[in-house]
């Protein structure tokens, strides 16, 4: 979790969070002029288990320059992103697809939100 601040909307928190991806030489098709196409999700859900609002998210696509593709080589993929939510205890589901490969990996993190 990064910093929490004032929402847009009345009584809604703006939660950013950071996801990193290990450094994976998979997420690259060399052959295709080091092209990646990755998609980032995020989804709170409450305790008893509903859905707070539509995924928050963003693909990436990209063919690297050889800086970028050196430097996720060596310190993989970081992405940025932010819910929008009221305050409360949730749990936070992150996913990541490797759209190039199909592979898909998660993680869920609690998140209380005052």
């Amino acid at each position: 979790w990064d910093k929490i601040e004032p929402g847009k909307e009345p009584g809604r928190k703006h939660v950013n969070y950071a996801m990193h991806v290990a450094p994976d030489p998979a997420l690259i098709d060399e052959a295709d002029n080091n092209h990646v196409l990755l998609e980032f999700v995020a989804l709170a859900k409450t305790p008893e288990g509903k859905q707070v609002d539509k995924p928050a998210g963003q693909k990436v696509e990209a063919h690297l320059s050889p800086e970028k593709l050196s430097s996720i080589r060596k310190n993989g993929v970081a992405y940025s992103g932010s819910l929008d939510l009221a305050p409360g205890e949730y749990t936070v589901r992150f996913v990541v697809r490797d759209d190039l490969s199909g592979r898909i990996g998660s993680v869920a993190a609690p998140l209380k939100v005052e």
